[in-house]
């Protein structure tokens, strides 16, 4: 194992009035806030516990629909990583590791292969958004300090626009990312930014009174596709060229998911009152050779909390749904491939947050 930096952990706490982040409610991560601030610098973490086991109520319930149960088979184990936020790369997966605030490199059967530690020279503290450029480096962004993005075996950094959610190399060796701001394209070598699409592109554009800003998981291809889904409203959406962006999936959800950009829902959080609130309804998808969509769910399937996953033909329809079999599950599909998942979480319970690999199957799942 390489570790890059002996440094200690040194956090920041930003506890201010407006905005508030609640961290691993039952369909992923869930946010709550005061109606007329967006600022994703003014934040606190507020324990699930402190307000209740499920105050998104019918918000996190995923629709009704006939799925089969998937068959699964553990591949690997990591007990010494805790994934707050992990990505999917060539050759395994990097990981900010929720125990030490670490940037972890893990190959393809979780074993460590590089450790970058956090503290101050390297420029960030809890990296929300994490991405494998195009040169083999990792860069994140972290709201802690800018936000910014660093790359950890470079000096300096380049301030964002807006508070990115998630980010992905294009093979030119850009980054692009996405935040409430839009979606944006960053030259890390030249420190260059540009925004490619207004949120107004989407025909979705946030109320900043009554909506709550969207999150976004990106998927670029070799072609310069790019595969934008809004996490929220569960939404996948295609930009080919200069054409503007063109929705390829609307994903059942519950109705207030689909309008919580500008009338987001609210929900009661006892001593915080009434608030406007947001949740994640799509953990992840993957767009097939085929042109086939396979989208992974964040919500709760019936009453054991499981998972939806479900394939989407090119033209948007669905054409089978299966059911991923662990309780309040956090996932992500491996590289390339939606057979293999790894949970990030498996319940509630501290001995099932560690990394667990697996490989799905059953009868008409899609391989690549």
């Amino acid at each position: 194992m390489q570790e890059r930096s002996r440094t200690s952990w040194i956090s920041k706490s930003v506890q201010r009035r407006c905005l508030v982040m609640l961290m691993g409610m039952a369909g992923g991560i869930a946010a709550i806030s005061t109606p007329r601030e967006s600022s994703g610098q003014e934040r606190i973490t507020v324990e699930g516990g402190s307000i209740g086991p499920d105050p998104m109520g019918a918000l996190n319930d995923a629709c009704e629909m006939d799925r089969e149960l998937l068959n699964v088979r553990v591949l690997a184990r990591n007990s010494r990583v805790t994934g707050r936020v992990t990505e999917s790369v060539a050759g395994g997966w990097i990981v900010v590791d929720e125990r030490e605030g670490d940037i972890v490199l893990l190959d393809e059967q979780l074993r460590e292969e590089a450790r970058w530690r956090t503290g101050p020279e390297r420029r960030w503290a809890a990296p929300e958004v994490l991405v494998m450029m195009a040169t083999g480096e990792v860069a994140a962004i972290d709201s802690w300090a800018g936000p910014a993005l660093v790359v950890p075996e470079r000096d300096g950094s380049h301030a964002v626009f807006g508070s990115p959610t998630h980010a992905v190399a294009n093979s030119q060796g850009s980054i692009i990312y996405g935040s409430e701001a839009g979606v944006f394209e960053l030259d890390v070598d030249g420190g260059a930014t540009r925004r490619l699409w207004t949120l107004g592109d989407f025909g979705m554009a946030v109320d900043p009174d009554n909506g709550r800003p969207p999150t976004f998981r990106l998927r670029a291809q070799d072609d310069g596709t790019l595969h934008v889904a809004w996490r929220i409203q569960s939404s996948i959406w295609t930009i080919e060229g200069e054409s503007g962006p063109r929705l390829r999936v609307q994903r059942c959800v519950p109705e207030p998911l689909l309008r919580t950009h500008i009338d987001a829902p609210e929900i009661n959080v006892g001593t915080l009152g009434k608030v406007k609130a947001s949740i994640s309804s799509l953990a992840d998808f993957i767009v097939l050779e085929s042109g086939e969509i396979v989208a992974l769910g964040a919500l709760s399937v019936g009453d054991k909390g499981h998972r939806s996953i479900e394939l989407y033909g090119p033209d948007g329809s669905m054409k089978r749904a299966w059911e991923l079999p662990f309780a309040g599950a956090r996932a992500r599909f491996a590289f390339g491939d939606p057979r293999r998942i790894l949970l990030l979480r498996r319940g509630t319970e501290e001995e099932e947050r560690h990394l667990v690999l697996v490989e799905v199957e059953a009868d008409g799942y899609p391989s690549r």
